[in-house]
């Protein structure tokens, strides 16, 4: 059951990747529409995983600055002017503690880890695949998914607002 579900969760993880990685989509509205249900299964698949805790290991780390510079900049670019800030508090913040963060940089922060996940497992060791999950779903739970909840609830009110901007475009 658990491989299943890890089969399940690498193959959303490889189509965010492969989504926000294009650099040309048809509109903003569709790039919209198409991230509200990626994320929204991304975030499902991971909070459904269980990761044993691994007291050592390391996993090597893929992703670079000027990769998560380019999808920063290719979901800017993507977005325009929905590039909106959203507010974003970590778990571990003050119960009033927000950041505040434009979605294209969300965007890049969910995919370091999710692309350093999918690198991690290609031809590893059950050990450093095991790592990779560990690392994988401590980082969802303390860092990038509550950005993913900011995205999918700033998404889901450009998507369903009864006179949303998305219809002009």
């Amino acid at each position: 059951m658990e491989q299943q579900k890890t089969l399940e969760l690498l193959t959303i993880c490889a189509e965010y990747c492969a989504f926000v990685e294009k650099e040309e989509h048809e509109s903003a509205a569709h790039f919209i529409d198409k991230s509200h249900k990626i994320l929204t299964l991304l975030y499902l698949k991971t909070s459904l995983m269980q990761s044993s805790s691994i007291d050592e290991g390391y996993c090597e780390h893929f992703v670079g600055e000027n990769d998560w510079e380019f999808i920063k900049q290719n979901v800017q670019k993507t977005l325009g002017q929905f590039d909106n800030m959203v507010s974003v508090r970590e778990p571990d913040a003050a119960e009033n503690e927000l950041i505040d963060l434009p979605i294209s940089e969300c965007f890049a922060d969910v995919y370091q880890d999710i692309r350093n996940f999918i690198e991690q497992y290609k031809d590893a060791t059950m050990q450093t695949r095991e790592l990779a999950l560990y690392e994988l779903c401590f980082n969802f739970k303390l860092y990038w998914g509550s950005r993913i909840l900011a995205i999918i609830n700033e998404f889901h009110n450009l998507l369903y607002a009864a006179n949303s901007a998305l219809e002009e475009i």
